[in-house]
């Protein structure tokens, strides 16, 4: 199977549930007060449109997880992502730093060991660029960067959130294990 087997075209249904989405997303960066619950709301809405995908906001622990993705896809490609999914969620002007990228991989592997395979950090923002120089593996668990300009390519070219996802990863400098 090729890589573009994966990306559907939009349907009728899709583009209801981009314009959903981007509204969600346009409350999220214009909400001042609510901005994190507001970008991690729409973040959730994002993941559980993808069928098989069942998330949790908010677990508390030493460190709070935004997402955890329970992955139950029968899909072949994001089956073997493993049964969990770590999305921390950042809605910030200012540029997500390399402290931020090493703690998104550090709580991937402390809270899910093995079952966590693939970590996922979306953001309203950029990476600066020593952040983007640890995306390369250095362990089991595979960080994929969900950033503003992938947001507005989402919105723009209305891939389903699935397609859009798998591409992300296929594109990833850390290619799945």
């Amino acid at each position: 199977m090729k890589a573009n087997d994966f990306f559907e075209a939009p349907s009728g249904r899709s583009f209801q549930l981009s314009s959903e989405l981007k509204n969600l997303y346009q409350e999220a960066i214009a909400d001042i007060d609510n901005k994190g619950k507001k970008f991690e709301d729409f973040c959730k809405a994002f993941f559980e449109s993808i069928e098989g995908f069942e998330c949790e906001l908010n677990i508390k622990g030493p460190n709070e997880i935004d997402i955890m993705i329970a992955n139950k896809s029968e899909d072949p490609f994001l089956s073997k992502l493993g049964p969990c999914i770590y999305v921390e969620c950042k809605n910030r002007k200012a540029k997500v730093n390399i402290n931020d990228v090493v703690k998104v991989k550090e709580n991937a592997k402390t809270y899910y060991g093995p079952n966590c395979k693939l970590a996922i950090l979306i953001t309203t923002s950029e990476l600066t660029r020593r952040a983007k120089s640890r995306l390369f593996p250095a362990d089991h668990v595979q960080l994929v960067v969900i950033d503003k300009k992938d947001l507005e390519e989402f919105f723009r070219i209305k891939l389903e959130p699935k397609s859009f996802l798998i591409q992300k990863i296929i594109k990833s400098p850390e290619k799945a294990k």
